[in-house]
């Protein structure tokens, strides 16, 4: 049988009772200007049903997007869940109440592309109760040990999951980071994009 083709980026929301936020974030992933991409949503248990309601609408809006349900397991193992039904090269993680600006696939799938890093990390505008932004910092493994300086919604490798394992399911915080430090104790490296093309809601 033929190979089914693959997708370059695929970009996983976990969604628990957060469907007020899950349109916007939503929203500037269709609007990217980079268009390989397939878009998962998963629904980690939600018990609202405005938020079940709005997944539903959510998944006729683009032939792109997928939605799965499953029962509350946590940020963690919605990640992996996704991941594991994603067809994507590249994996882009994106909390429901975040976004990413409209050029930010582009960039970050031109230097995976070039095989200059592994792992792409942009800066991050903070949105929402706070207005901050986060410059994260390239560096080394000590550096990592010491701070996440790498943002949540980075975009990576999928070998990156398959090689370590995925999200632990026993972080109930932090689980990014231990991500993070997991890939580069392989050897897989990052860059940061010098850009705010992240928006972390704070």
């Amino acid at each position: 049988m033929p190979k089914e083709p693959k997708t370059k980026v695929s970009v996983i929301i976990p969604c628990y009772n957060l469907g007020s936020y899950l349109g916007d974030a939503v929203d500037s992933v269709l609007g990217q200007t980079f268009k390989d991409f397939e878009l998962i949503i998963v629904d980690d248990g939600s018990t609202e049903d405005d938020t079940i309601a709005t997944i539903k609408e959510i998944s006729a809006r683009d032939p792109r997007i997928s939605t799965f349900r499953t029962k509350n397991q946590g940020l963690s193992a919605a990640r992996n869940y996704g991941i594991s039904k994603a067809k994507g090269e590249y994996i882009l993680t994106l909390d429901a109440d975040d976004k990413i600006s409209t050029f930010y696939l582009q960039k970050a799938v031109r230097i995976l592309d070039s095989g200059k890093a592994d792992i792409v990390s942009p800066w991050i505008k903070c949105f929402g109760m706070e207005s901050t932004e986060i410059k994260n910092e390239s560096g080394s493994l000590e550096l990592l040990l010491a701070k996440n300086i790498l943002a949540v919604a980075s975009v990576y490798r999928r070998e990156i999951w398959e090689k370590t394992g995925g999200y632990d399911t026993s972080f109930n915080a932090f689980e990014d980071w231990d991500f993070w430090i997991s890939a580069v104790l392989k050897g897989y490296t990052w860059k940061t994009l010098q850009e705010f093309l992240f928006f972390y809601r704070c």
